[in-house]
């Protein structure tokens, strides 16, 4: 169990690897910023963590340290149970129960995205007490609600993994105690040839009750990512040029691609919907675009990317930490669902398009750039349709530069170029434009520390924070989140057995 690996950690910390947290609360008097350490001057209401999350990572795949003063801000965010809310304003007041009604409270989507964060700064108390709280909001069926007690959704399952890929368990190993794991439930939500007369098969739907049998951009994007096992941050080989697909008598090119073996991805040292509103990117939350089609869960395969340290190929230097990479859920469900990505990127010139509301239909010639920047890493981790990779790696670059101030796709535009093993030039300057939106402003005092957190003193370690959404509606709420550690980490991975064993 999870637990096994907090005493585990524990010991690991003690060794004196990991450093405790100084931060001044949001909102301080004395600053010079509303929140000190929090990127982007946006309102953080429901993309704060989520935001921070992307952020942190952003720099650890860069391979520069993050500003202490944005570890110090998640620090602060995380509450007493290990878990994250999208935002807390007053952080000496106690965290708001989940609330799948009203769609507040602590989230899965946020304490996901930050235990990725957590782990590659090396916080790995307050990681391993996110991923705790995680265990805990497992549904039976295998997948993760938005908000414990809903229903599960192939979004925040997806970004759950992302968190726990990056403690080294594959997605099959993120079991319910029932039987059913992570895999098991995203799999049940991929369309199969029943879906290929309107030619989404190998998509995803967003669960089994709401949108069941229709493909769904966002959650297709984050899925295929979740089920390559990539941990975040993480390179890939370049990928193929094919797009896979299977043989349906129906489909309207039923010419089958034969699928290609995933590319070995390596963690370097050291985030919904088509929507407008959404936190990573600012767009809005997307609902699923409505087809007669019907779902057909693939079989899966297995395949066993080999576990290897961490190094980002030519053109960027090496990461700070190695992780293991965790298998992958197998060739045919990944492979179709990198295949349908690349469908999508080449119907929609080089872009997952924005959802039209009053239609349902996607808006040609639109762009949703937060999707768009997950379709990236997808094709990346799955190794497929590598020239709409790179198409849609230039759109995300255009964005980034139209949106300078948005940090939410300025690190998800970081994330795609090194996991792309781009241009270093390019890395930087997209550093640079990140850290440019931290808030600034006198820090004081040091974060209340969750049950787990160290008390050592000594340097700051960078933190993170978990993906945010608007809570507007279940539609805006699950959707809007598809925006979106060193050598501990990989003794967490060498343990992964323990946890949701």
């Amino acid at each position: 169990m999870i637990r096994t690996t907090r005493r585990l950690l524990a010991g690991a910390l003690a060794a004196g690897a990991l450093l405790a947290a100084a931060a001044v609360p949001a909102g301080a008097a004395g600053t010079a910023d509303a929140y000190p350490g929090l990127f982007g001057s946006s309102d953080p209401t429901y993309d704060g963590v989520f935001r921070q999350s992307i952020s942190v990572l952003a720099y650890v795949a860069a391979g520069d340290e993050p500003p202490a003063a944005a570890v110090e801000w998640l620090l602060w965010q995380q509450c007493d149970d290990g878990g994250f809310e999208a935002f807390r304003a007053d952080t000496s007041k106690a965290c708001t129960a989940s609330d799948p009604v009203g769609f507040t409270g602590e989230d899965t989507n946020s304490t996901g995205l930050a235990a990725a964060a957590l782990l590659a700064v090396g916080e790995l108390n307050a990681a391993e007490a996110a991923l705790g709280w995680l265990e805990d909001a497992q549904n039976a069926d295998g997948g993760f609600p938005y908000f414990v007690g809903g229903d599960s959704d192939a979004n925040s399952t997806a970004v759950v993994l992302l968190g726990t890929s990056s403690a080294g368990l594959s997605p099959q190993q993120v079991a319910h105690p029932g039987g059913a794991t992570a895999a098991d439930f995203l799999l049940s939500l991929q369309l199969g040839c029943a879906a290929a007369p309107a030619d989404e098969d190998g998509a995803f739907s967003y669960n089994a009750t709401w949108g069941a049998g229709y493909a769904n951009d966002a959650a297709t994007v984050q899925a295929a990512l979740a089920l390559s096992g990539a941990p975040l941050p993480f390179v890939a080989d370049a990928p193929s040029t094919s797009v896979p697909r299977e043989a349906c008598a129906s489909s309207p090119s039923p010419t089958a691609v034969p699928s290609s073996p995933a590319p070995a991805t390596t963690a370097p040292s050291q985030p919904a919907s088509t929507a407008e509103a959404s936190p990573a990117t600012g767009e809005p939350a997307a609902v699923p675009t409505p087809s007669a089609t019907e779902p057909a869960a693939p079989a899966a395969t297995t395949s066993e990317p080999a576990a290897t340290e961490a190094t980002t190929g030519g053109a960027l230097q090496p990461m700070r930490a190695a992780k293991a990479v965790p298998q992958a859920v197998g060739g045919s469900a990944t492979d179709f669902a990198g295949g349908y990505i690349a469908r999508l990127i080449d119907t929609y010139g080089g872009a997952v398009p924005q959802l039209d509301f009053s239609t349902g239909q996607r808006k040609p010639g639109t762009v949703s750039a937060g999707d768009t920047a997950w379709a990236v890493l997808a094709l990346s981790a799955i190794g497929v349709g590598g020239d709409q990779r790179d198409a849609a790696l230039q759109t995300v670059l255009a964005e980034a530069g139209k949106d300078d101030g948005n940090p939410g796709i300025l690190g998800l535009a970081v994330l795609g170029v090194v996991a792309s093993d781009g241009s270093r030039a390019t890395v930087d300057g997209l550093i640079a434009a990140l850290g440019a939106t931290l808030q600034e402003g006198a820090t004081t005092g040091s974060p209340a520390p969750t049950s787990t957190e160290p008390q050592s003193g000594g340097a700051t370690q960078d933190a993170l924070s978990p993906t945010g959404v608007t809570s507007a509606t279940p539609w805006i709420a699950g959707l809007g989140v598809i925006l979106l550690g060193g050598g501990a980490a990989a003794l967490v991975a060498a343990r992964r057995q323990d946890l949701w064993a």
